[in-house]
């Protein structure tokens, strides 16, 4: 079973509706998230090593894996465009590699949607979200992120794509600013869910 709000890969079904017992209690701004599976096993592997080894080939194999769930959910009719969870300049110039926007654009090519990677720009560098505890991490990211001035979002049902989401912490930031700013929906996908599942 799957949970139809934050995409975790569930072990038995939820009592909770469309809600799994770890969002339930969250106020995601972001309407759906779909996922390729939870981050263990084979699959945290190969997100680690995307994301270590800045491994195009896998990073696209893995993008075009998530497009087919997004392809199956239905999803493609209920969106615009596609955008990628930005980072900050500095960190992108040391890492050279943004693997969300990799992911995006494959994303992107295989369902026929526009993908835009200015519409978000991260203005100020957060702590990594991986290092923090689940309380701290809404905190790290707050008023992070700014809609670009030239973006028009107004109306506009927009894929927010991430490599993982644990606590939902970012894409939940980035949902806010983008319907602040005029946008009518949010759905985010993601390699994996970070998630612990009974």
């Amino acid at each position: 079973m799957t949970c139809w709000t934050c995409g975790a890969q569930l072990n038995q079904q939820s009592p909770l509706e469309l809600r799994c017992a770890l969002c339930f209690k969250k106020n995601y701004r972001f309407t759906r998230a779909i996922s390729i599976g939870n981050y263990h096993g084979l699959l945290q592997k190969l997100v680690i090593r995307m994301k270590n080894q800045h491994d195009e080939p896998l990073t696209i194999q893995l993008g075009n894996l998530l497009a087919n769930q997004i392809i199956d959910s239905e999803l493609c009719d209920s969106v615009d465009l596609i955008t990628a969870v930005p980072t900050h300049w500095w960190r992108r110039f040391k890492r050279g590699f943004q693997a969300a926007e990799m992911i995006a654009d494959t994303v992107a090519h295989a369902v026929d949607l526009q993908f835009d990677p200015d519409i978000i720009k991260c203005q100020r560098s957060t702590q990594k979200q991986g290092t923090l505890a689940s309380t701290s991490r809404q905190k790290n990211v707050q008023n992070a992120f700014r809609v670009n001035s030239s973006a028009s979002l107004q109306g506009l049902r927009i894929l927010l794509i991430d490599d993982v989401m644990t606590s939902g912490a970012t894409v939940n930031e980035i949902s806010r600013v983008l319907l602040s700013s005029g946008a009518e929906k949010v759905y985010v996908g993601v390699i994996a869910r970070g998630a612990r599942v009974s």
